[in-house]
């Protein structure tokens, strides 16, 4: 059975009766499992829980949101997984478990909603230096395919950074998807 690791931002994070953690519940029939205590040294691989409709379940690798807090493990910045304000972990301790977590991927799913997903370009960067197969979509893409199908020198793109985008959307062969919802249809497209 495969192990995935599902790159992107982690969304909400809020951690209610309804367990709501974001897009990644497309991915997951039950998601309470993704929130660990602060005192993991590990991220877990949790078995037989991605459901893409089509093709048999696999594995999950992570991340995680880590909680201390009794309720969601926030962060002062929006969409982390992460050690409440980092105050119960050493410096580096989330890299290094979603470092490690990746390495233990057969594939990585990444979701690229803005240019600011700085983690997710690391953790893309970081599977395909070790030779695992990365699966990366992207609602950015619509401009930068555009500019390029068209070779206008001045085509209307966004201005918010995601044109400069244009190595990285080659470089992993990035394809564009409007949704989570539509990456995941594409993702078993691609898989099958």
């Amino acid at each position: 059975m495969k192990t995935i690791y599902i790159a992107g931002p982690m969304g909400s994070g809020v951690r209610n009766h309804g367990n709501e953690t974001g897009w990644r519940r497309i991915f997951f029939e039950d998601d309470t499992n993704l929130f660990l205590s602060d005192e993991c040294h590990e991220y877990p691989i949790l078995e037989d829980v991605i459901r893409i409709p089509g093709l048999p379940n696999m594995n999950y690798s992570g991340p995680y949101y880590i909680d201390n807090t009794g309720g969601h493990g926030s962060h002062p910045y929006e969409n982390a997984h992460s050690f409440h304000e980092q105050g119960d972990a050493p410096p580096g301790a989330i890299p290094q478990l979603s470092l490690r977590a990746i390495s233990k991927a057969d594939l990585v799913f990444a979701w690229i909603d803005s240019p600011k997903t700085y983690g997710t370009l690391l953790e893309i960067g970081y599977a395909a230096g070790f030779g695992i197969p990365v699966y990366a979509y992207s609602p950015l893409m619509a401009a930068f395919t555009r500019e390029r199908k068209t070779g206008a020198e001045y085509s209307p793109i966004p201005d918010d950074g995601s044109f400069d985008m244009w190595f990285i959307f080659e470089y992993f062969n990035i394809k564009y998807a409007f949704s989570p919802f539509d990456a995941l249809m594409k993702l078993r497209e691609e898989l099958v």
